[in-house]
């Protein structure tokens, strides 16, 4: 969750970002990133589940908002080079 009062106003597609078990996606709505980890996973991070966690964690990211800029400004410049 950002802890901006004005988080950026964008939306990613989900994106795989790690290719072991388990496997690793990213998404991200205004305020939100989500991470979800789909295969066998480890007693920590069954942990961090917000469903199925006794805890039901939710964090707060400080580099959130930074990492979506930087992945806007990325595919614009991508775009814009005709990659």
């Amino acid at each position: 969750m950002s802890p901006s009062d004005e988080p950026p106003l964008s939306a990613s597609y989900p994106e795989r970002i790690a290719d072991e078990n388990p496997l690793w996606y990213r998404f991200y709505i205004p305020g939100l990133w989500f991470l979800l980890l789909t295969g066998e996973l480890a007693e920590d991070q069954r942990n961090m589940c917000i469903l199925r966690s006794p805890f039901h964690p939710i964090a707060f990211y400080v580099g959130g908002d930074a990492l979506v800029q930087q992945i806007n400004y990325n595919l614009y410049m991508e775009n814009k080079s005709g990659k």
